[in-house]
């Protein structure tokens, strides 16, 4: 097992078992042998580990106060490329239920190779089309390094079920309270909003949860 992957998940004090130990390490080399490859990421080791490996966990207790909140138990990751945090958080989350959302052929075959190798095949679906494509509706819409919010809230709003919640990785909260007011006209009365930030054990970066939430 990797010793770096393991020291970096012991900073984030989450509560995993074995199986759920290997399962990111074998994600993890799947990403580093199919990377020359796909392209996947521009990172080496330590990079990949704490910029997105952990960036997509450190905020699983918020993920997880968000589901008890939904009605159902469907989650989709939009533009799931690398398979972040979708990947991670169905290897965290052994009750849920994620959809990978991803149009480049290329990067499916590699999603599909890695779930094979995490044995998430069973409960992690892949819909290989872009998002303006998708008819399904989701209770739960999380997305990281996406486009702003201005650019995709209609379409975010189509995607999501009453009483859902948007939840988007975001940077620095001034920024993520410019693009909220940038789409406060379609927020007003229909949505709620929560920013909680969160920190990355190892990297001095501000992070940040928006949470949006689609009233019933």
């Amino acid at each position: 097992m990797d010793k770096r992957l393991v020291e970096a998940l012991k900073s984030l004090e989450l509560t995993y078992d074995e199986t759920q130990l290997n399962a990111l390490g074998l994600y993890l080399s799947e990403i580093e042998f199919w990377n020359p490859t796909y392209k996947l990421i521009a990172a080496d080791h330590e990079g990949i580990i704490y910029r997105h490996i952990l960036d997509s966990l450190a905020p699983l207790s918020i993920l997880e106060e968000s589901i008890k909140t939904l009605t159902g138990n469907s989650l989709a990751d939009l533009g799931s490329g690398n398979g972040m945090p979708g990947i991670p958080l169905s290897i965290m989350l052994p009750d849920s239920h994620m959809t990978l959302i991803e149009r480049s052929g290329r990067r499916v075959g590699f999603l599909r190779n890695a779930l094979a190798a995490t044995s998430l095949s069973g409960r992690v679906s892949i819909i290989e089309e872009d998002i303006t494509s998708v008819r399904q509706q989701f209770d739960m819409l999380l997305f990281r390094a996406f486009r702003p919010l201005k650019e995709i809230f209609g379409l975010l709003d189509s995607l999501l079920l009453p009483g859902g919640v948007m939840f988007a990785y975001k940077g620095q909260l001034k920024q993520v309270e410019e693009e909220i007011e940038g789409i406060s006209a379609l927020l007003e009365g229909r949505f709620t909003v929560e920013n909680r930030p969160y920190e990355i054990p190892g990297l001095e970066a501000e992070r940040t949860i928006c949470l949006i939430t689609k009233l019933k």
